[in-house]
Parts: structure tokens; sequence; C-alpha cells
């Protein structure tokens, strides 16, 4: 890609930010530059510019990883299921040699700050996986890895209850599942649980989440 020349264009290339080098410009969005950078471990990613000028992004995402191994260890959870999936979502969306990063970090889908340096916030927020069958699932696959988008599913789930790909017509206004949690300011996890429950989308929508049935 060749470089802007607008005035305002600040050109990393070969500059060094923490254990990321800058080797070349990537590609560009409405309002951010992407530079593709070499990692201290030998992974290539994909940074944006004001993520590396700012120190917001410091690595491939290995040294979090490390990181938050030595934090787990202590936990007895580093060779927990819930842990190797914590570590392949972050390789899916940084590692640029992960095989499935173009459908993940090449889409732009990231994991929140909430999880991304801390597995024990997304083992507190996820909890155990419920069995073997199960794995995570993104709710809403343009969205990101964070609390509210995430559950466990089973693979037959995943395929068949795709709820936040559906519109639903309610008082004459058709939005989807995240539209409508939106609207009534609720959780869209939240949602697709009574959904999967069998509630109504009003029900599950509206229902105050103290509510338990009798």
């Amino acid at each position: 890609m060749n470089l802007p020349t607008h005035p305002n264009f600040k050109n990393l290339i070969g500059k060094r930010f923490k254990y990321l080098t800058v080797l070349e410009l990537s590609h560009k969005t409405n309002t951010r530059y992407y530079y593709i950078c070499l990692c201290d471990c030998g992974n290539k990613t994909i940074v944006s510019s004001g993520h590396l000028t700012t120190n917001h992004t410091q690595s491939c995402g290995c040294y979090h990883i490390k990181q938050a191994t030595k934090h787990s260890t202590k936990h007895n959870k580093c060779k927990s299921p819930e842990y190797y999936i914590w570590t392949g979502l972050k390789q899916r969306c940084y590692n640029t040699n992960n095989s499935h990063y173009k459908y993940y970090g090449g889409n732009e889908i990231r994991v929140c700050d909430r999880w991304l340096n801390s597995f024990q916030n997304f083992y507190n927020d996820m909890g155990n996986r419920p069995s073997a069958k199960h794995s995570i699932d993104r709710i809403d696959n343009k969205e990101n890895y964070c609390p509210e988008n995430c559950r466990w599913a089973t693979i037959s789930q995943q395929v068949n209850n795709k709820n936040s790909n559906r519109s639903f017509t309610i008082n004459g206004k058709t939005m989807n599942l995240f539209q409508w949690a939106y609207h009534f300011k609720i959780s869209p996890k939240n949602v697709w649980n009574r959904l999967s429950l069998g509630w109504s989308i009003e029900k599950a929508l509206t229902q105050p989440l103290r509510y338990s049935k009798k």
C-alpha cells in the first residue's frame, strides 16, 4: 500500500513499540491506519496506529498470554478447558499466523479490555464450560468477544439457534435481537438465554431480571 501524502500522516514504518517493530502499512479505514508489525516472538500482527502510539497494543498477544499464564497458575486453571479456550480466542483475534485469523482479527473482531489481559475476569464472567460438547459462541458474529455477547453453546445450538440473526416484530416495528435488547436496555445474552427456554420475545425483553418462574 502506498504511503499517504496527507500532511498529518505520521509514518511509523521501522519504528519500535515495546515488543513490536512496524514493517509496512496494511490498510486504511475511514478514520484509522493499520500497520503490519513483527513481534519479538516471531509472529506478525496488524495494529492500528493509535494503538501503537498509545502503547495500547505492545505485542501480538504473546506477552499478555505469558502474564496470564503466571496468574492462572496460581488458581490451578492453566491446564483447564476454559483457559485453552481463552488463549485460543485471543490467538484468532491477534495472531496473523493463526489459521483462523482471517475470520476473526482479519474482520476486526477483538477481545474486550476486561478479558484481553485477564483470564480470571474471563473465567469469572463465563464460569465452567457445561460439558465437553460446549464451546464459546458469540451471539452476534459481527460483535467482539465480551461478556454480554458470549455464551457456552453446543454445535447444534450454534447452528440451529441463531436468534441474533433473526428479526422480531413488536407492535409493528421490526428489529433484530441486539437492536431490541438495546431498546429495552437488557443484555442480549439474557434475552438469548430466555428465548432458548421457550420464552416469547416480548416476555424475554420485558420481564425483570430477578423474576423467577414458579
